[in-house]
């Protein structure tokens, strides 16, 4: 199988799924992410695990074409990127993005985008 069909179903997959569990659910993760705040150790752990993901991703699958690959690509380096501003910024700039993300109608715009980029990538990967 292609790596990036693969990357499109696990991608496609999971932006729909956490897309929708954050869509159906939305006022418990708000608590999810307020919790998280404030937690610096689960924070860096979290920006560990994002870095060695997104480098492995962006080392694979750096692809910049005009089709869905480039999707791919891009979601490689939010995550990549994402591990890095965990890593790096300090708990007061880390702290009003989160809470920025966190704002009810910032959350649902975000995740009703993310999930439409899923169900494309599903389309791609699956049909």
């Amino acid at each position: 199988m292609d790596v990036s069909i693969f990357l499109a179903q696990f991608f496609g997959l999971y932006i729909s799924i956490t897309g929708l569990v954050a869509l159906w659910n939305y006022r418990n993760l708000i608590e999810v992410i307020e919790a998280f705040e404030q937690n610096i150790i689960l924070r860096l752990m979290v920006g560990m695990v994002l870095l060695g993901t997104g480098l492995l991703l962006v080392l694979h699958h750096n692809i910049w074409t005009n089709d869905y690959k480039i999707i791919i690509t891009i979601v490689s380096w939010f995550v990549l990127l994402k591990g890095l501003l965990y890593l790096l910024l300090p708990q007061g700039a880390m702290s009003k993005i989160i809470r920025w993300t966190a704002h009810t109608p910032t959350l649902l715009i975000i995740r009703s985008i993310t999930l439409l980029f899923g169900l494309y990538l599903i389309y791609i990967g699956f049909f």
